[in-house]
């Protein structure tokens, strides 16, 4: 888990199950600041209900690591860091 918690919490079944099914998780940099927005976009389009919203070959997603990778190396950090 990159947020360390579920995607979706429930103490009932049906309502844990419903949410599995229909609804779409919260954005992980919204729990996390450290999971930067180009890795929640990839992970949320992993999770996409439709087939057709997600990933239709793994080279599709390749690519996008890959600019994931590439916004992470063109990060500078602060000097004071």
């Amino acid at each position: 888990l990159f947020t360390g918690i579920t995607p979706f919490r429930s103490t009932e079944y049906d309502e844990l199950v419903y949410s599995h099914l229909f609804r779409e998780p919260v954005q992980m940099s919204n729990f996390n600041l450290d999971i930067t927005p180009e890795i929640s976009e990839v992970v949320s389009k992993m999770l996409k209900k439709s087939p057709y919203d997600r990933y239709a070959t793994f080279n599709g997603l390749l690519y996008d690591l890959g600019l994931c990778r590439k916004a992470l190396s063109d990060f500078k950090k602060p000097k004071y860091l």
